[in-house]
């Protein structure tokens, strides 16, 4: 496999989605969960053991889609549009 083409096509093992899957994938979580903050596609987009290791993120949050979830939602309300 010598061009972008060909690598394009290799799934990731750990994801089992191509790298222009994961790209969409990425795309329609913040478009979603962000941007439409439809928080119940958090459900489906995080894994059981996500964490988030950001530096805004306070501690304490639970693991996976929870966490998450928890998160966003509280930013979401904070910051209202």
């Amino acid at each position: 496999m010598n061009t972008a083409a060909e690598r394009s096509e290799v799934k990731n093992p750990k994801t089992g989605m191509t790298h222009a899957q994961m790209k969409e994938f990425i795309r329609n979580h913040f478009e979603e969960f962000v941007n439409r903050k439809n928080l119940r596609v958090g459900e489906t987009n995080f894994a059981p053991d996500f964490l988030d290791h950001g530096a805004d993120v306070p501690p304490g949050l639970p693991p996976g889609p929870a966490g998450a979830i928890q998160y966003v939602g509280a930013a979401l309300k904070r910051f209202p549009t």
